[in-house]
């Protein structure tokens, strides 16, 4: 890699303006202050998600995935860790953001199957994806829509007939 690519570049900017961020004095605007901290969580855990994904992908190559119960203990465990670092996986199909599952289904081997949580619908976990080899994991962060409606909730609080 030569380090002209385009991700690249958004990376270098990215890293650029975090460390921008953290080496000025606390701002006295409060809602900059929260606005500025949604996106540098944000934009760390991009970089989690970029450095990560190679070390995640060899780890799960390197584990002997040949029953379902190794399957669904391996899928919890990389599940949970990755959460922990606010990142999910993209479904090889949609390409939506899912948690990964062992499941069973007419083998006794086992299959990695991708769920996402819908929010809205009859049927809100849907499995995406399925496969008895692991495809190539690729790490991006987990929709962060619950944090930002929190921010604008904070910042921009109903009124509810109340003036100000």
């Amino acid at each position: 890699m030569t380090g002209t690519s385009i991700e690249d570049s958004a990376g270098d900017g990215r890293r650029k303006r975090i460390l921008e961020w953290l080496n000025r004095k606390t701002p006295t605007d409060p809602r900059a202050t929260l606005t500025d901290a949604l996106w540098i969580r944000n934009a760390l855990v991009e970089e989690f998600a970029q450095r990560l994904e190679p070390a995640v992908n060899r780890i799960m190559e390197s584990i002997s995935l040949d029953s379902y119960e190794s399957k669904r203990s391996a899928a919890k465990a990389i599940t949970v860790l990755m959460r922990g670092y606010g990142l999910c996986f993209r479904c090889p199909k949609t390409h939506e953001p899912t948690v990964l599952i062992g499941g069973i289904r007419d083998n006794s081997r086992g299959r990695f199957q991708f769920m996402n949580h819908r929010s809205s619908g009859r049927n809100r976990q849907v499995r995406t994806f399925s496969a008895v080899r692991l495809p190539a994991l690729e790490l991006i962060p987990e929709p962060s829509g619950v944090l930002a409606n929190a921010l604008e909730a904070i910042l921009d609080p109903p009124n509810h007939g109340r003036s100000r």
